[in-house]
C-alpha cells in the first residue's frame, strides 16, 4: 500500500507504508545515536528531536534526488516513467519499458549515483563552512556520509542495483546480447544478495544485531535480481506482440442479473478466479470479488444480484488490443488478482488475467528456447 504524494518534474512521487517504519529509525538514530553523542551540551531534548526529524526528512528527500536523476535521464534518452515509489530500501524509478542501448542505461544507472555524489559535497561543504551551530553543522556532516553510503552501495554490481544495471550495460555493450548481459548481471546480483545474507546471520551469531539488516538487504537483493531476470526475459518474449495475442478471447463473464448464490458455483467456483467482471451486451458494467460476495450473508445469497454488489472499473484496467503488449502491460499497477480488460469501440472482446499471462509466456518461453 502507498500513498500518492503529487509530482515532481512531472514524474508521480509515491511513498510505501514501510517508508515510514523506516524514517522513524533514520530519525531516531539521528536524535540519539549521533547527534546526542557528538554534541551532548549543545541543544535541548526538543531541539535534538526537531533535528532529528529534519535530518531523516533531508535524508530521504536526498534518496529521492537519486531517483529523480535516474528519471530526468531516462525521459531525456525516451524512456517513459511510470512514477516514483519510496519504500524500506530508499526508492526506486518504476520504468515504462526497458532502455533500447546499453549506453542508455548506462547513462540512467550512473545518474542516480553522481547525484547522492553531488548530494555529499554539498552538505561537507556546508559542514566545513562551520558557518551553523554545532548541533546542525553536524547534522550536515551526517548526511555527507549518508549520502555517500548510498552512492557506494547504489554502486555495489548487484542486478538490479545501479552498479548492477551500469554492470549489465558494459556486459551488453561487450557481448551485443542484452539476454547474456542480463543472465551474468542478475547471477551476480543473486550472488551477492546470498553473501549479505550469509554476512548478516554471522554478525548476528556474534551477537550484533545489525546483522538482520544485512539479512533483510541481502534477500531484497536476491529476489530483486530474480525479479529482473524474469522481467527481461518476458520483454524479449513479447516483443513485437500485440495484447490482442495475449488476450483471453473467451473469459469466463458476469451477466448482471446473476444472484450470488448461482455466481458463486457457476462461475467463481467453476474456473477459479477472485475478481470477474460484470458484462452486459459486451459492454462492462462494473467488477464483482471474492470479498465483495463474501460481505453479504449467504442468506440473502439467492436474493441479491450481482450487479448490487460489484465496484467500478479503474481505468487504467482498460487496453486496447492493439496496444504493445510490454508497454500496456508494465505500465498498469494492479493487483494480481484483477484482470486487465480489452476493449474495442467500447466493447469487452478479452480479458488478460495474471494466470493466462504466465501460460502464455511460459509457453513461448519453452518453443522459443
Amino acid at each position: 500500500m502507498s500513498v500518492r504524494l503529487g509530482r515532481i518534474l512531472g514524474f508521480p512521487i509515491e511513498i510505501d507504508w514501510s517508508w515510514f517504519v523506516v524514517f522513524f529509525l533514520v530519525a531516531w538514530a539521528i536524535r540519539d545515536g549521533l547527534l546526542l553523542q557528538l554534541v551532548p551540551d549543545a541543544a535541548s531534548p526538543a531541539t535534538l528531536m526537531v533535528a532529528g526529524v529534519a535530518g531523516g526528512l533531508l535524508f530521504f528527500a536526498s534518496l529521492l534526488g537519486h531517483e529523480l536523476a535516474h528519471c530526468w535521464v531516462a525521459r531525456r534518452r525516451g524512456i517513459p516513467i511510470a512514477g516514483i515509489t519510496l519504500f524500506i530500501f530508499g526508492g526506486v524509478a518504476r520504468m515504462k519499458m526497458e532502455p533500447d542501448r546499453p549506453s542508455d542505461e548506462l547513462r540512467m544507472a550512473l545518474a542516480g549515483p553522481a547525484f547522492s555524489i553531488a548530494a555529499a559535497i554539498f552538505f561537507w561543504l556546508v559542514w566545513g563552512a562551520q558557518i551553523l551551530p554545532a548541533l546542525w553543522s553536524e547534522l550536515a556532516r551526517y548526511l555527507a556520509i549518508a549520502n555517500i553510503v548510498v552512492a557506494l552501495f547504489n554502486l555495489v554490481p548487484a542486478f538490479p542495483s545501479d552498479g548492477g544495471r551500469a554492470l549489465r550495460a558494459i556486459l551488453w555493450m561487450w557481448t551485443g546480447s542484452l539476454q547474456k548481459a542480463t543472465r551474468t548481471a542478475a547471477w551476480l546480483g543473486q550472488a551477492a544478495g546470498w553473501g549479505l545474507v550469509l554476512l548478516g546471520v554471522s554478525r548476528f551469531l556474534m551477537g550484533d544485531w545489525g546483522g538482520i539488516w544485512y539479512v533483510f538487504i541481502g534477500l531484497f537483493l536476491q529476489n530483486a535480481a530474480q525479479i529482473a531476470l524474469h522481467q527481461t526475459q518476458w520483454r524479449r518474449v513479447m516483443r513485437g506482440l500485440t495484447v490482442r495475442d495475449l488476450m483471453d478471447r473467451s473469459p469466463v463473464l458476469l451477466p448482471p442479473g446473476v444472484n450470488i448464490r448461482e455466481a458463486v458455483h457457476e462461475y467463481f467456483l467453476r474456473q477459479p478466479a477472485e475478481v470477474l467482471p460484470v458484462v452486459e451486451e459486451g459492454r462492462v458494467l462494473g467488477m464483482v470479488s471474492v470479498a465483495s460476495l463474501r460481505a453479504v450473508p449467504q442468506e440473502r445469497w439467492d436474493d441479491t444480484p450481482v450487479s448490487a454488489v460489484m465496484s467500478a472499473v479503474q481505468p487504467e484496467l482498460y487496453v486496447s488490443p492493439s496496444q504493445d503488449a510490454w508497454e500496456a502491460l508494465s505500465g498498469v499497477r494492479r493487483p494480481a488478482n484483477v484482470p486487465l480488460l480489452v476493449v474495442e469501440d467500447g466493447l469487452l472482446i478479452g480479458t488478460i488475467s495474471q494466470e493466462t499471462l504466465a501460460r502464455q509466456l511460459q509457453l513461448r518461453m519453452r518453443i522459443e528456447a
